[in-house]
């Protein structure tokens, strides 16, 4: 689980392996609320998913608080970065819900025999600047 979805932690997590994220985040509106701005919090999901080869359910909260609104919209994206469910309300509660086979995650990872989302990576070069030792993938 993390919040928000900052690139190097859905990165690391799928280096480790994982075949799914789940974003349980507070995302806000800004100041001066943008018509465009839900529509990057779902992009925001479809790219790391898309990047990561895995499945991401964010699943933001509703309403306001200490005059702070949030965003909802709540969303579930595959590991192509297709969106498999929401987004979901910003005004009400809603469930949404995604079958998710996780081995289709694996197999998004290797997209041909010259591109796999995790081993082409070149931590020779920017290993010391992930501030973590690089596991080797894991299968």
């Amino acid at each position: 689980m993390l919040r928000p979805l900052f690139p190097e932690v859905a990165r690391i997590y799928a280096v480790q392996g994982a075949d799914i994220i789940l974003n349980s985040t507070n995302w806000v509106a800004s100041r001066e609320p943008r018509p465009d701005e839900e529509k990057v919090t779902i992009a925001v999901c479809i790219v790391q998913s898309n990047m990561n080869g895995v499945f991401i359910a964010a699943a933001d909260r509703i309403g306001i608080e200490r005059e702070q609104p949030f965003l909802g919209n709540s969303v579930i994206t595959g590991p192509r970065g297709t969106p498999l469910a929401g987004p979901a309300s910003r005004d009400q509660e809603e469930i949404i819900v995604a079958d998710c086979n996780l081995s289709d995650a694996r197999r998004a990872k290797n997209r041909s025999r010259l591109n796999h989302t995790i081993t082409d990576r070149r931590t020779d070069i920017y290993d010391i600047l992930l501030g973590y030792d690089a596991l080797p993938f894991p299968w």
